[in-house]
């Protein structure tokens, strides 16, 4: 055995303590959450995991660098060293143990090295990133601008040209009597009061007749 292996955390330690040592610390529902295998999520049993984990090595390689990892808190692992299986890694243990890992159902699940892994955001991450979006899709109120107003109109078949040059005439005609109107308001104030009293439309004809008889006296 190599030197660096004598003292490394899992030297020692059979996969039947190990993977007890997990379910009894964070239980099946975690340990499925962290870990999605199948021996985990369908009906878990510690016999029945082991059986699968001995016959495949990506899965017992994923249980191991958990343990090392998430429940004894080591370093992780540079890009060199996890190319080697976890039994294989130098493990800093300068620091000692730490405390487990707090975890719950609603944690991203686990990968040695999340920098080549992908990391899948809680749930919890994910109502509040699709609230954010509701909140950021729900247009402000503002004014309907012409243009908007002509794209709807162009979906509906309306001819949006047409209905503006009606618009302008309306509003031409409407200026037009207007004008016309006040025009003749001011024709009116200028023209003189006629004379009020009773007019004698025979008037001038018996001014003629009295002066007549005046004229045959004189010759």
């Amino acid at each position: 055995m190599k030197s660096h292996l004598q003292n490394h955390p899992l030297n020692g330690i059979k996969l039947n303590a190990l993977l007890t040592e997990l379910v009894d610390h964070y239980g099946w529902d975690v340990l499925a959450g962290q870990i999605n295998i199948n021996c985990f999520t369908s009906y878990p049993s510690i016999k029945s995991s082991l059986t699968f984990l001995r016959k495949t090595p990506w899965a017992r390689q994923r249980v191991e660098a958990f343990y090392l990892y998430q429940y004894c808190q080591y370093p992780r692992p540079s890009d060199e060293e996890h190319t080697l299986p976890p039994r294989e890694r130098t493990i800093d243990m300068s620091a000692g143990r730490g405390e487990p890992a707090v975890l719950t159902v609603d944690d991203a699940e686990f990968f040695d090295d999340p920098a080549s892994g992908p990391v899948f955001p809680s749930k919890r991450q994910v109502l509040a990133t699709q609230t954010k979006s509701k909140q950021a899709s729900t247009p402000a109120h503002q004014p309907v601008s012409r243009r908007a107003t002509q794209s709807e109109s162009a979906g509906s078949g309306v001819d949006v040209t047409a209905l503006d040059e009606q618009t302008e005439m309306d509003a031409n005609v409407e200026t037009a009597e207007e004008y016309v109107t006040a025009e003749r308001v001011s024709s009116a104030d200028t023209v003189p009061p006629a004379e009020t009293g009773t007019v004698d439309p025979w008037a001038k004809a018996r001014t003629k007749l009295t002066a007549s008889p005046q004229g045959d006296e004189a010759e």
